[in-house]
């Protein structure tokens, strides 16, 4: 059987064959299905100027209890880490009164309609300005790995090679350019990788999950802050954030430990009490 989804156009790019999905329905709230996207369609719908594109989830039906016109209730899977440190959105979104915005936290992290994927695909816009050049990539790339000469030597053809793939995508359709410019993308950060020391390879994944550019920009994740109690006042700490699957956001780096107690809410408000970072859950899923 088949699931067909409808994906914003914002989310569509960060989605590829194969990909793990999972569903509910109203009949059976209780039963999670799963599935395999096995078709991206590319024709666009277009309905009151939202544009969305059909996938395909390719699903079994045991015991035949899903039937033609039900309405699933869809999750995508397009990232995944395990044992990492998170924090609930709700502390990322809290501020004292009479302090500044700060860094919009839980919004920067990254969402999708049909799940989430702070991937590296869409983390790449953030700051304050486009894409970074070839160049600057691949000074990040030596200063932030450290490189030698040797690897810099072979880190140069597979730079230019991406660079060619890419400036012959924009005659494609839309959604097609988006999946190429992917795949691009995922095959150059592997060939990087293979250049790259056991040490070097750590620090460049961290890179690449951080929303950096997929090719390897080492750029840090989204700003993020949270408060922490200071005797009988709140105090603000810093965080990079990685990947959020909506309630709650990884932290990449930052001074704050599994366990310690995190502002969520204001003194009478219904989530007034610190909740513990980490929240006792190994995985973090999206």
């Amino acid at each position: 059987m088949q699931v067909e989804v409808s994906v914003d156009e914002a989310d569509i790019g960060r989605i590829d064959l194969e990909d793990r999905s999972s569903f509910t329905v109203d009949s059976f709230p209780a039963q999670t299905f799963t599935g395999t996207v096995t078709q991206i369609r590319k024709a666009a719908l277009v309905v009151q100027n939202v544009v969305t594109y059909t996938v395909v989830v390719a699903v079994d039906n045991p015991g035949g209890r899903l039937l033609p016109g039900m309405t699933a209730n869809v999750k995508m899977i397009v990232a995944e880490k395990p044992s990492v440190l998170k924090v609930p959105n709700a502390a990322l979104r809290f501020r004292p009164a009479g302090t500044d915005a700060g860094p919009a936290a839980a919004g920067q992290a990254g969402s999708a309609a049909a799940t989430a994927d702070a991937a590296p695909g869409r983390g790449g816009r953030q700051g304050g300005g486009g894409r970074p050049s070839a160049e600057q990539i691949r000074e990040r790339l030596v200063k932030g790995l450290g490189l030698s000469d040797e690897q810099q030597k072979k880190l140069d053809p597979i730079l230019a090679d991406s660079r060619q793939q890419m400036m012959a995508l924009p005659g494609l359709p839309d959604p097609e350019r988006q999946g190429q410019a992917r795949k691009i993308r995922e095959a150059t950060r592997e060939r990087i990788r293979e250049i790259l020391t056991a040490a070097q390879r750590a620090k460049y994944d961290e890179f690449a999950g951080s929303g950096g550019d997929a090719r390897g920009d080492p750029r840090s994740g989204a700003p993020g802050r949270v408060w922490i109690l200071d005797g009988d006042k709140v105090k603000a700490v810093a965080l990079t954030l990685g990947i959020s699957d909506g309630a709650t956001t990884e932290v990449l780096r930052g001074e704050l430990k599994e366990g310690q107690e995190i502002v969520v809410g204001a003194a009478g408000a219904a989530s007034g009490r610190p909740a513990p970072a980490g929240g006792g859950v190994p995985r973090l899923r999206l």
